[in-house]
């Protein structure tokens, strides 16, 4: 009977503790569930409500990294928590997050034109301290662009390239021991001058040319990363400038490179409608270019910029060249 009664005794000892270690899953469970719904809120909404903040601002940049957090919330919760508070918040933020991405892959554009054949446009973040150029030249002998837009373009870069970038005869560049420096090589006849747009004196360079006896400027650009107040400034102020030197250019327009935010972000959104201009990748995807050592993170910092009257063919990215960056490409026409 002893043996009996231990045995009962241990077996409802065991019950007792499998029951408490449930209990405090549980609740361990429910407040990491509640600590990232508050996280999700914070980081979804704050954005739209204080983005002259540079930290908030860069938090804008991970729409989809945060949609896929919520998602795993709600599944979580839906079956273990079952928090009807949790369920809404977390689907109405997965609404709220998802429609900036959204815009991106509706309608598409390519439908109508796909079987023309356009101008070809490359920019390359080459990252100053890369030294795979065989990758990069690959990459460019793939494309054969029309147009070769190169940053983070120093003599080492120059030199490296100097043999595939003989095949273009107009061309201009500022080479600089930063990551700063800029090249615009072109098969297409193009008049082309050197601009800053911020206090900083980073090289912008604007080419004017005409395709299809239809004339068309086209703005290569790399302002500062917004890290630290001063930069987020710099920047902002590189837009502001940017969208003013646009009223005076042809009504045919692009603007291309590294702009140091995302496509969700308030500041690129001021950009468009400051500039009358439209990203590109719209219908075609995220197309994310930044960063290729963390693809988890991966976001939209490279952009082409384009006005009404341009039509896009072809939209994406390239390789990865050794760079933080994928290259991104473009083939378009001027409507009619």
């Amino acid at each position: 009977m002893r043996t009996k009664y231990i045995l009962f005794r241990n077996y409802r000892a065991t019950l007792l503790g499998v029951f408490i270690n449930y209990i405090m899953i549980k609740k361990i469970i429910n407040f990491l569930l509640k600590l990232g719904i508050v996280t999700a809120l914070l980081t979804s909404i704050l954005p739209n409500i204080f983005p002259n903040y540079w930290l908030i601002d860069i938090l804008s940049n991970f729409k989809l990294q945060i949609s896929l957090f919520l998602l795993v919330v709600f599944v979580i919760n839906l079956f273990s928590n079952k928090s009807k508070i949790i369920g809404i918040i977390s689907f109405l933020l997965i609404l709220w997050n998802a429609s900036y991405i959204y815009s991106l892959y509706f309608p598409s554009k390519l439908g109508e034109i796909h079987k023309l054949r356009g101008t070809t446009i490359v920019s390359i973040n080459l990252l100053s301290s890369n030294n795979d150029s065989e990758k990069v030249i690959d990459f460019i002998k793939t494309k054969s662009p029309d147009i070769l837009i190169l940053l983070e373009y120093n003599q080492k870069w120059k030199s490296a390239l100097s043999d595939i970038t003989e095949q273009y005869t107009f061309k201009k560049w500022v080479l600089r021991k930063d990551n700063f420096g800029i090249g615009y090589y072109s098969k297409i006849a193009s008049e082309m001058s050197v601009l800053n747009f911020d206090s900083s004196k980073v090289p912008s360079i604007l080419a004017s040319l005409k395709i299809d006896d239809k004339p068309i400027d086209i703005i290569a650009t790399h302002p500062f990363p917004p890290m630290g107040k001063r930069n987020f400034d710099i920047r902002n102020a590189h837009f502001k400038n940017l969208a003013k030197k646009t009223k005076e250019l042809s009504e045919n327009l692009i603007v291309i490179g590294d702009l140091n935010t995302s496509s969700y972000s308030k500041h690129f959104q001021d950009l468009l409608l400051n500039t009358n201009l439209r990203d590109s990748r719209n219908g075609l995807g995220i197309l994310p270019t930044w960063p290729t050592m963390f693809t988890i993170l991966n976001t939209t910092l490279d952009h082409a910029l384009i006005s009404k009257a341009i039509s896009v063919i072809d939209r994406g990215t390239g390789p990865n060249i050794g760079s933080d960056h994928l290259p991104i490409f473009m083939e378009f026409r001027i409507k009619d």
